[in-house]
C-alpha cells in the first residue's frame, strides 16, 4: 500500500496520551505495516523504530504493548489487518477504473488526432493545445456538416495505433524518465503519465524539446504537450497530399503592361511625331477600353 487514511480524530483520541517519542514509534509501526502488509517482525521492532537508546526501546515496547498483540508471525494490528484486506479486496476494481481512464485518454487522443487530419484536409491548422470541442465546432463550420460524432472511417482507421507490447513500452518507459531526470526532474519509469506518453509513442526529444519551450511547467505538462504534438504530428504525415494541378492558371495583364505593349506599336515620322499602327490607337487612344461618360455641364 501506498497509503492509508489516518482519521486524525481517531488517533488524537487513542493516542493523546503519548509522549512525542511514543507518537514517533506508533507512527513508524503504521508505515512500516501497510507498506509491507505484514505484521511487525517481534525480533525487529526495535531496528526497525531506530531504537538504540534504552528510552527509545521502551517507547517501542510500549507501543507494542498497547496497540498490537504479539503473534506467531509477528505482531498484528486488528485496525491495519482491515484496511489492508478492504484494499486487496478493491484491488481489482481499482485496477479496472485506471484501465478505464486509459482507454478514455487514449480514444481522446485519437479523436484529436482525426480532428487534427480533417481540419488540415479543408486548409485549417489550429494550434495544438486548442481543445477538442473548438476543434468540433471549427470542423462542423468549414464543413458544414455535424461532426459531433466520429469522423471518416477512413481517417479513422489510419489513426488507430496497432497496441504496444508491454515491454516495448516500458522500455519507452524508462528513457522518458531518463530524459525527464537530465532536465531534473526524479520520476520514474512507471508513474502514469510517463506510461501515457510511451504508449502514445513519444520520444525523449519531444519531451526535451516541451520542457525547453515550457521551462516553468511541471513534466506532466511536458508530457500531455509531448503527446498532442506527437499526435499532430502524425496526423499531419498521414494526411493526404493535394493533387497536383493541371498547370499554372494565366495571371492576368494588369492595365500598365497594356499600356507599355501598345507604346511598343507605336512609330514616329521625320519630325518625331507619333504615328498609331494599330487601328484601336488610330487616334491616341485605346478604343478597347470603355468610353468614359462626360459629365453633364453646369
Amino acid at each position: 500500500m501506498n497509503y492509508y487514511e489516518r482519521h486524525l480524530g481517531d488517533y488524537a483520541r487513542d493516542t493523546a496520551h503519548l509522549s512525542i517519542l511514543e507518537h514517533g514509534v506508533y507512527t513508524l509501526l503504521l508505515d512500516r505495516y501497510y507498506a509491507t502488509e505484514a505484521p511487525i517482525p517481534a525480533d525487529q521492532a526495535h531496528r526497525l523504530c531506530r531504537a538504540r537508546s534504552p528510552d527509545e526501546r521502551e517507547a517501542v515496547d510500549a507501543v507494542l504493548a498497547e496497540f498490537f498483540v504479539l503473534g506467531d508471525d509477528g505482531w498484528h494490528s486488528a485496525r491495519c489487518d482491515d484496511e489492508i484486506a478492504k484494499f486487496r479486496d478493491a484491488a481489482p476494481a481499482n485496477a479496472a477504473r485506471r484501465e478505464n481512464a486509459r482507454d478514455r485518454q487514449r480514444r481522446a487522443r485519437e479523436r484529436r488526432a482525426e480532428l487534427f487530419t480533417e481540419l488540415r484536409r479543408h486548409g485549417e491548422v489550429p494550434a495544438y493545445d486548442t481543445p477538442t470541442a473548438e476543434l468540433v465546432t471549427l470542423l462542423s463550420r468549414v464543413t458544414g456538416r455535424d461532426v459531433t460524432q466520429p469522423v471518416t472511417g477512413d481517417v479513422t482507421a489510419i489513426h488507430t495505433p496497432d497496441p504496444i507490447p508491454q515491454g516495448e513500452r516500458d522500455t519507452r518507459a524508462t528513457a522518458l524518465a531518463i530524459a525527464l531526470r537530465q532536465r531534473g526532474v526524479m520520476v520514474s519509469g512507471t508513474s502514469i503519465p510517463v506510461l501515457e506518453a510511451a504508449e502514445a509513442g513519444v520520444t525523449p526529444e519531444e519531451v526535451i524539446e516541451q520542457s525547453k519551450a515550457h521551462p516553468g511547467k511541471h513534466a506532466t505538462y511536458w508530457l500531455k504537450a509531448a503527446i498532442t504534438e506527437h499526435a499532430q504530428r502524425v496526423a499531419f504525415e498521414a494526411a493526404p497530399t493535394p493533387l497536383a494541378r493541371a498547370g499554372p492558371a494565366a495571371a492576368p495583364v494588369s492595365r500598365t503592361a497594356q499600356a507599355i505593349a501598345n507604346l511598343d506599336r507605336v512609330t514616329t515620322d521625320a519630325a518625331g511625331n507619333p504615328i498609331f499602327t494599330a487601328p484601336e490607337l488610330a487616334d491616341g487612344r485605346d478604343r478597347r477600353r470603355p468610353e468614359t461618360p462626360a459629365l453633364p455641364r453646369a
